[in-house]
């Protein structure tokens, strides 16, 4: 919410970024809760190397994270996601590599609250799972979920489960 007011105040574009590691339970379920873990871990590591001093990465739940990216429009924020995109890609972790896939929203455009951009994120995220995961979708105009399914923090208790992979 500060980034939000801020990039409002002074009238600065804002971007979020929200995603998920593709196949992660599955992952979980083949090569140990461990191995999981150290995805996990190295998710976070990724983030922190490949986003910038200003950005604001977050695991978001579960196998979810969201970057917060202050002085960033979509198109940058496009650009910040493939580079997670293509770093994860690079690591290499017990059991095997492992993809993310990544929903874009910004703020103009998208959103005028921290929520609205989570969701108009998330709605991106989704359609970035329907069209074959290891990608990453721009969130653009008139984009939902499907009937029923919340956004934002609620969507990650309810849908898990058909979320994941």
């Amino acid at each position: 919410e500060q980034e939000l007011e801020r990039a409002s105040r002074y009238e600065r574009p804002l971007s979020v970024l929200m995603m998920d590691i593709d196949r992660f339970k599955e992952f979980n379920d083949t090569f140990g809760h461990q191995a999981g873990d150290d995805v996990l871990a190295g998710m976070g590591e990724v983030l922190r190397d490949a986003t910038r001093e200003s950005d604001v990465p977050a695991r978001y739940g579960g196998e979810e994270f969201i970057v917060i990216l202050p002085d960033c429009d979509l198109q940058g924020a496009m650009d910040a996601a493939e580079r997670i995109r293509a770093r994860l890609s690079d690591e290499v972790f017990e059991g095997g590599a492992v993809t993310v896939s990544i929903g874009a929203a910004a703020h103009p455009g998208h959103g005028d609250s921290a929520m609205e951009l989570i969701a108009a994120a998330d709605v991106a995220l989704y359609a970035a799972k329907e069209a074959g995961r290891d990608r990453v979708v721009a969130a653009g105009p008139g984009k939902k979920l499907p009937d029923g399914a919340p956004a934002g923090p609620e969507r990650g208790k309810s849908r898990r489960r058909p979320r994941d992979g």
